[in-house]
């Protein structure tokens, strides 16, 4: 699904997943076609520290160009 809607579907992003991930999606071709970032949750819990991230994209093609 994620293929057949590349190019509507610029970036997945997550949250509450208690770290820092991000997924690399290849088409049938084995290039990278979409990435998923997958962020920390606000839960604050003994040890762990909340998180948020802030993204940057770009305004006409709405792909993420960076974040924080």
């Amino acid at each position: 699904m994620v293929e057949r809607y590349a190019s509507i579907v610029r970036g997945q992003i997550y949250g509450h997943a208690h770290g820092e991930f991000f997924n690399l999606y290849k088409g049938t071709d084995r290039k990278a076609m979409n990435v998923a970032y997958i962020s920390s949750s606000m839960t604050t819990y003994t040890y762990l520290t909340p998180s948020f991230r802030k993204f940057e994209v770009d305004a006409k093609t709405m792909i993420p160009k960076n974040y924080f």
